[in-house]
Order: C-alpha cells, then sequence, then structure tokens
C-alpha cells in the first residue's frame, strides 16, 4: 500500500544529500533482486549498473 507515493525516491534523495553534505563522491548501492521493475526504479533514481561488478561469496 506504500508503493507509488514516492516514499523510497524521498530516502534515497535524502541519502544523497547526506552524502553530498558530507562531501563524499559516489554512493553504492546494492540489491539481490532481479525483478525489472526493482531495477528500473533505482535506473531511473540516477544509479546505473554498468560501472562496478560485486562478487558474494556465501558462507555457511
Amino acid at each position: 500500500k506504500y508503493r507509488g507515493h514516492g516514499y523510497a525516491t524521498e530516502c534515497l534523495n535524502y541519502a544523497k544529500k547526506i552524502a553530498q553534505e558530507n562531501n563524499c563522491y559516489k554512493m553504492m548501492l546494492l540489491t539481490g533482486s532481479k525483478e525489472e521493475k526493482t531495477l528500473s526504479f533505482y535506473r531511473n533514481a540516477g544509479y546505473n549498473s554498468t560501472d562496478k561488478t560485486a562478487f558474494i561469496q556465501w558462507l555457511e
């Protein structure tokens, strides 16, 4: 019921503002989602998935 109201976008924008105020030069976002709708949301928020590659090793 909270989707589509801009809450997540505002959270990302607020995080960006904090980063800029603290002279950070980049922000990184990791997601385990493969859903195109989710990935499109992050792209539309200004993130890209082409600059970095992440590798994960799961431990038992």
